[in-house]
């Protein structure tokens, strides 16, 4: 990621500056300087008035051609399913139907007979 500061626009007032939680802001020939303690959380974008401040975020091509059906991650506790588990599965197997794909589940931590569980329900 980049961020950019446009000296043309920016007035210096500082407000970028008292909205980062992090310190990663100072002022330099009257501009914003980043340091390393910036996370990119944008909070200083979304703060300042002339909109000086941009960050630029690098795009990820990435095939996902191979990729297929949907997949939901259910966690087990004490020897039970968690309560939100039927919830997490039911928008899964929604968003299956919606895409016409398989739906599966991964139960973790949960030792032998994990898939009798959620069959059983």
């Amino acid at each position: 990621m980049i961020i950019r500061v446009d000296k043309i626009l920016c007035t210096s007032c500082g407000i970028c500056k008292t909205h980062c939680s992090f310190g990663a802001l100072t002022f330099d020939n009257s501009a914003p300087v980043f340091n390393d303690l910036c996370v990119f959380c944008g909070a200083c974008v979304n703060v300042c008035p002339v909109e000086a401040i941009t960050i630029r975020r690098r795009e990820i091509e990435k095939d996902i051609s191979d990729y297929s059906g949907v997949m939901a991650f259910i966690e087990r506790e004490r020897g039970a399913i968690k309560p939100v588990a039927l919830e997490i599965m039911g928008a899964a197997r929604q968003l299956a139907d919606r895409l016409k794909e398989t739906c599966s589940a991964v139960v973790l931590g949960a030792g032998q007979n994990a898939d009798q569980i959620l069959l059983s329900r």
